[in-house]
């Protein structure tokens, strides 16, 4: 069953709707706090996730988002620089 957002500016609230059937969430539903407001349909999060990690793929990035290349080199440069801490304090007695 899908889920729906939708939006209502009259008391700035974001509602989730299950939905039966697709063609049902092409219904405006009333607002649950006072009918008389009016529902703006929203784009999920799902969907603006799946299109960045499209994105994310295109540029190179892992599913995450993350450049591996670099994160290796960061994490390789975060590693040389707590082994020399610890050398010097091996050599201190600290």
């Amino acid at each position: 069953m899908p889920i729906y957002e939708f939006y209502c500016p009259n008391n700035n609230k974001i509602y989730s709707f299950f939905a039966k059937s697709i063609s049902a969430g092409q219904l405006v539903p009333r607002c649950p706090d006072n009918p008389a407001y009016r529902m703006i349909k929203q784009i999920s999060q799902v969907s603006v996730l799946l299109r960045s990690e499209d994105r994310a793929e295109a540029d190179g990035l892992d599913e995450d988002g993350v450049d591996e290349a670099r994160m290796d080199a960061a994490m390789a440069e975060m590693e040389s620089e707590m082994t020399g801490r610890i050398q010097t304090r091996v050599r201190w007695g600290v």
